[in-house]
């Protein structure tokens, strides 16, 4: 779809910010994020999931 490789994350445990936080920084409104991935409670997604998710 976009093309990128998946990078391998350099940390152990990883975050960071989201489109949201750039939308809500640059335009001074209120923005949300469609989850598409199946739901894994509140931590980031195993890389296992994102072939299914963008194939």
């Amino acid at each position: 779809m976009t093309r990128y490789a998946l990078a391998k994350p350099q940390k152990k445990n990883p975050s960071g910010g989201s489109d949201k936080d750039w939308f809500v920084l640059r335009f001074k409104r209120p923005g949300f994020t469609i989850g598409v991935a199946p739901y894994v409670g509140e931590r980031p997604v195993p890389l296992k999931y994102f072939p299914a998710i963008w194939s």
